[in-house]
């Protein structure tokens, strides 16, 4: 009976510290692969549309990098930058970064993003890119095996109790 008591509280042990272990590193695969570059594009919608002019698109030597430069004006005073978006679509392989740096000859007018408050900050392409909503649904799924193997733990220990006589 003692050496039955001691595996079940072993499996006990097991499956709480699993389901732990799969939650926790669920929640933070979530929070950085997810949410934080999302806050950045949700709080850009808020951000001014400007003109902007490119000044030159290129890609890397390597060629796995896009890199689009371009200036615009805010508030009478002249800015740059070379951010694209904040989830790095920019990053690729040259086969794929080639439609995109087409779209960018030097010298074209595009709109871009700058943040009001600071106006240095700005950005070509605001939106979530699809593959986004499928690591939140990988790790929310990650998440809800790692808290249901925490409440089957709990389930499994409480069930198998002997009743006191």
């Amino acid at each position: 009976m003692k050496r039955k008591n001691d595996q079940a509280g072993n499996n006990f042990k097991l499956m709480t510290a699993s389901g732990v272990i799969l939650l926790l590193f669920s929640l933070y695969f979530i929070r950085e692969t997810v949410l934080l570059p999302c806050r950045e594009a949700i709080a850009s919608r808020s951000w001014l549309p400007t003109q902007a002019e490119v000044v030159s698109a290129s890609l890397t030597a390597r060629g796995t990098e896009l890199r689009i430069d371009y200036r615009y004006t805010v508030g009478g005073r002249p800015y740059g930058s070379h951010r694209y978006d904040f989830f790095g679509r920019t990053h690729g392989t040259a086969e794929t970064l080639l439609p995109l740096l087409r779209r960018f000859p030097a010298g074209k007018r595009i709109t871009c993003h700058a943040d009001p408050r600071r106006p240095f900050e700005a950005v070509i392409e605001r939106s979530v890119p699809g593959r986004y909503y499928v690591r939140l649904a990988a790790g929310l799924a990650g998440a809800a095996a790692g808290l249901l193997l925490i409440v089957c733990a709990f389930r499994s220990r409480f069930r198998r109790r002997p009743p006191v006589q």
